[in-house]
């Protein structure tokens, strides 16, 4: 029915055809395809965009919770410091008066020892010579 030069053409059109057709199938689908699955990825981007908007937000609160805590902490810290540097400077000035009183106290003494040996020997004189005038 056909001759073979007809019936390789009618071959050729056919699949340049078939390979037309297929390709406009094949865009379709891929656009198709293509766009639904761009818009999910935008559907679920913008989702976790908002939970990772939302959680940032949480965490900054408690991060400022945090923050205030420890600003509370390291406030009563520094004032217990300042009140034991208080107590240590206290102390050292109360030392300090009691060593200076311990050195008043001891040349008060030694000046008291120097006073009754001084006296000590005027009495011994006194007693030699009241022994000479009786002899």
């Amino acid at each position: 029915m056909y001759n073979q030069t007809t019936f390789m053409m009618m071959q050729v059109v056919v699949f340049f055809s078939g390979v037309i057709a297929g390709a406009g199938i094949f865009y379709f689908l891929q656009d198709r395809f293509a766009l639904g699955i761009q818009k999910l990825l935008m559907n679920y981007s913008s989702e976790f965009q908002t939970q990772l908007a939302q959680n940032v937000d949480e965490i900054e609160e408690q991060f400022g919770e945090y923050k205030k805590y420890l600003l509370k902490i390291a406030n009563e810290n520094a004032k217990e410091q300042k009140d034991i540097q208080d107590s240590f400077k206290l102390i050292d000035n109360s030392l300090s008066k009691f060593h200076t009183e311990i050195k008043s106290t001891h040349y008060v003494r030694q000046s008291l020892e120097d006073e009754i040996t001084k006296l000590k020997n005027i009495v011994k004189r006194h007693n030699k010579h009241n022994k000479q005038k009786e002899q």
